[in-house]
């Protein structure tokens, strides 16, 4: 069984290459070097983030996947309700 964080991780870059076509490439690297290290808590808020700036639209099974990670890694509703619409 892998380590909780390996899972984590694991979804989140699973995450960036489902919405890299809607980012700018730099934030896609940037969300791959913050998974990395570790940082997967700021990478998901911060792609949320550039997602609402663009006006994406996402599949509902994306938005709850940013839902459900964002409640694995101890952020708020807010991060997947600013992908909501």
């Amino acid at each position: 069984m892998s380590h909780p964080q390996e899972r984590i991780n694991k979804r989140m870059r699973a995450l960036v290459e489902a919405v890299r076509s809607s980012i700018p490439l730099e934030t896609a690297d940037l969300a791959e070097e913050m998974i990395t290290a570790n940082e997967s808590p700021i990478a998901l808020d911060m792609l949320s983030e550039v997602l609402a700036e663009h006006g994406a639209t996402l599949s509902s099974e994306l938005v709850d996947e940013f839902d459900a990670l964002a409640a694995d890694v101890g952020l708020g509703p807010e991060t997947a309700a600013r992908l909501r619409r």
